[in-house]
This record gives structure tokens, C-alpha cells and sequence, in this order.
């Protein structure tokens, strides 16, 4: 295998995805090419300090919160209304919004335990958390 083709394999065996006989070829490339091993290198010292960025999140009363703020400020009309039709939109969707960043109103999915790579309060992270709501 050329470089190029084991560059485009490099994060796969990384993270042990290619099957063992592919891995046999990107370990015998690795042995004698030091341009590649240097890539790997790079790839898990990338690897390693994403995963010590610390967690920044909510803390576990924000959700209820700022739904409560939110009900108590906006204190919608009936239901018919057209300031009712407004709001309604919104408040649902920050409510949704919060509950997702909160990690016990969601319950964890196989798509998400792929990506576990991501921060948890990332846009990546939530893009995925959303996803996972909809399956």
C-alpha cells in the first residue's frame, strides 16, 4: 500500500475499525515508513488531548430553571391565541434544547456511544444527541 491509501486508513486502525487484514497492512507500512508512523503519532497525541479537555456543562438545575423563568415571563394567553402560536415555538424548542444538555433526559444510543469523543456541551455533541431523539 502506498501512503496515501494508508493516510486515508490511518484513523480506522487508530481506533482498531479496520478488519485484521487491512490492520496487517498498515502495520507492515508503519514498520518501514517513517512519514506514516510520524502521522499516527500526531493522530494520538490529537486523540489525547481532546479527551483531557475538562467538561463544561449546565449545572443539573439549569434546565428547570430557566423553564420556569421562561413560563413565568412569557406567561402565554390561551391557546388559540396569536401571541400564544408565537411563543409556544420557542419555549418548546429551548426546553427540548436544555433537556438535551442535561445527560439524565437522555438516554444513551449506539450512534452516540460512537461519538463519545466529543465534549459534551459541543455543537458536535449535541447535533448528535438530536439525532438520536429522533430515531
Amino acid at each position: 500500500m502506498n501512503c496515501l491509501k494508508i493516510k486515508e486508513k490511518i484513523s480506522s486502525y487508530m481506533d482498531n475499525e479496520l478488519d485484521s487484514e487491512q490492520s496487517r497492512y498498515v502495520d507492515q507500512h508503519l514498520l518501514h515508513c517513517r512519514v506514516c508512523r510520524e502521522e499516527l503519532k500526531i493522530l494520538q497525541q490529537v486523540d489525547a488531548d481532546v479527551k483531557e479537555i475538562p467538561a463544561y456543562g449546565p449545572s443539573a438545575q439549569f434546565s428547570a430553571r430557566l423553564m420556569q423563568r421562561i413560563a413565568k415571563e412569557a406567561a402565554l394567553p390561551e391557546k388559540d391565541g396569536f401571541t400564544y402560536n408565537i411563543f409556544i415555538h420557542p419555549v418548546k424548542f429551548f426546553e427540548k434544547f436544555y433537556n438535551l444538555l442535561n445527560s439524565q433526559w437522555v438516554s444513551t444510543t449506539a450512534t452516540l456511544d460512537e461519538f463519545g469523543d466529543f465534549p459534551p456541551c459541543s455543537i458536535s455533541y449535541i447535533y448528535f444527541k438530536l439525532l438520536a431523539t429522533k430515531q
